[in-house]
This record gives C-alpha cells, structure tokens and sequence, in this order.
C-alpha cells in the first residue's frame, strides 16, 4: 500500500500467519520490529497505553510521519504505532477495520519503494497486490519516538525533524537501554553498486570533493554517478542535483534505484545534519555500511562490492 513516506507491504498486524509471511516475503530478519499502522489515537489505544505526551504528539502530527512506541496494552513488551495521512493507506485501514502491519515493500536491504513501479521491481514474482497510490510524497520512511522512557528520544530520525519535536520534550537521539526500531540494527536501503558518502569537514565541503572523486574514480575504469543537493555536478558524470533538502529526501531512494543500473558507483554529497538532513544522513550512513568520508581528505579509491 501507498503511504506518505514509502510503500509499505501491508497485513493484519494481529495474525501471526500474516506478519510471518511479510517476514518471508521481504526476507526480513526476525528480530526486526513491524510498524503497525492504525486509523487514529483511538484505534492506537486498542492496542498500547498512551500517556498525555502520546496524546499531545498523535494530536499534532497523527496523521502523519510519526511513530510512537509505547508499552502494549496487554503489558507484553512494546509495540510502534503511527496513523499514516495517505488516503490509500487510510480508506485500506478502515475498510479492514484491523490495524496493519506494513514495513517497507521491498527486499529486505534494498533502497525502501517510493513508487509501485519500485515494489514490482522487488516483490512482482511473489503473491502480493500492489495499490498504486502514485510516487511517495516524503521519501523517507517515519520519524520513530520512544515513549517508554523519559524523557522520549528519537529512535529513528525522519521526516519529522528533531527540531519540531524538540518543543514536545522530545531529545534528538536515544541514549541508554531501548528498545529496537524498524530500520536501525541493519544495513539497509543499499543499491547493488558501491556507494560513497562525502561529508563536510574542516578542510572543505562535501559538494566541493564531488570533483576529485569523480575524476578518480572515472580514472579508475569507474562510471561514476553523484548525487547532491543544490551544487553543480562534475562535467561527464551521471547524477543528481536536487533542488533542496526536502527534495534530495523525496528523490533518494528513487535515484539510487535509476543510478544502479547506469554506474559502477555512486558517490553522494551528504547534506548538513540539521532538519530533514538528519534523516537523509541516517539513510545515507546504513546505506554506506556505516562510513563517511570526509571532504578534503586524499581520494580512497577501494570500494566494498555488494552481492
């Protein structure tokens, strides 16, 4: 099903056969939480117990990118809640009239669907029906809150941004024992070529390293794709400038998709860290296998080759 951040392959969250087979389906590591998608705060209230900072952050942003974890409501540990805005993904919700589980719809590890054309690319030889609700407005998958401790932190950053929900108590990465959330113990959203992610650093900026990088690596028999946020890209490289931050986050996954079927490698200028950047960095660093390089550092031409 269509939501706002990415497609998600959708079940009823309180079948075990069904949440099973979205685990089979995706090849999804068990130990790695479902997202449960329901229609309002009432709905959520079914299921975990909500306290006033629940309350006040469903009642400001639901529906909508948020995902709130917080104890279940039968006391057996924790489950993550979030009511998506998409009009596709609410009408199944409440034609079901069951909550829905529903990670992205893709193969465990690939870049996260933004399109149905991209969960066909990934799911079209198993049994699934793919409702095309048209490209992902927002591109990143939700921002994740743990409730079950105070004060609440971000588990996961996306789409709402640390600085909104900063106002709400809300501390802007976890910290101490909490509990797991979806897309942040494994590598994920990776193209099937090498990526490269640049960052800022005291000796220049990333949009400024795209050049060398490229001319290395192009030396090296490489076809270089970059990507980037508002900077001119290297003459005869394939790629991305994207407009904005907030466009880079709607694009991203969409690109790494497109470019891996043209370049050996893509090397891609981080945004700051600030707002939707956070994000995007967050996507970027999983997709890297965890390693950024750093502007104005020497060219390191080796390169980790995926499956």
């Amino acid at each position: 099903m269509p939501t706002e951040t990415v497609y998600g392959l959708a079940a009823n969250a309180l079948d075990p056969l069904a949440c099973t087979a979205v685990y089979a389906l995706k090849g999804r590591p068990a130990d790695n939480p479902l997202i449960v998608h329901v229609w309002d705060l009432g709905h959520a209230q079914t299921l975990a117990r909500t306290d006033s900072r629940a309350e006040q952050l469903a009642g400001d942003f639901w529906p909508g990118p948020l995902t709130l974890v917080l104890e279940r409501k039968d006391g057996l540990g924790t489950v993550a809640l979030r009511a998506p805005v998409h009009p596709v993904a609410r009408q199944l919700i409440w034609l079901s009239e069951r909550p829905l589980a529903a990670p992205s719809a893709n193969l465990s590890g690939r870049p996260s669907p933004t399109t149905a054309q991209h969960v066909a690319e990934d799911l079209g030889g198993t049994p699934v029906l793919i409702l095309d609700g048209g490209p992902s407005a927002f591109g990143l998958e939700s921002t994740v809150v743990d409730l079950t401790k105070n004060p609440a932190a971000i588990l996961r950053p996306g789409a709402v941004s640390a600085e909104a929900l900063a106002a709400y108590g809300v501390e802007a990465s976890a910290s101490g024992s909490r509990p797991p959330s979806p897309g942040t113990r494994y590598r994920h959203y990776r193209p099937r070529v090498p990526l490269v992610v640049l960052v800022d650093g005291a000796r220049g900026r990333a949009a400024d390293a795209l050049g060398p990088w490229a001319r290395d690596l192009s030396s090296r028999g490489e076809v270089v794709a970059c990507l980037a946020v508002g900077a001119g890209l290297p003459e005869g490289v394939l790629g991305r400038s994207f407009p904005s931050v907030e466009a880079m986050a709607t694009g991203l996954f969409a690109a790494f998709r497109e470019l891996e079927n043209e370049a050996s490698v893509i090397v891609v200028a981080a945004p700051g860290a600030e707002g939707l950047g956070r994000a995007i960095r967050d996507r970027l660093w999983r997709a890297a296998g965890g390693v950024f390089r750093t502007a104005g550092e020497p060219v390191q031409p080796e390169l980790e080759r995926g499956d």
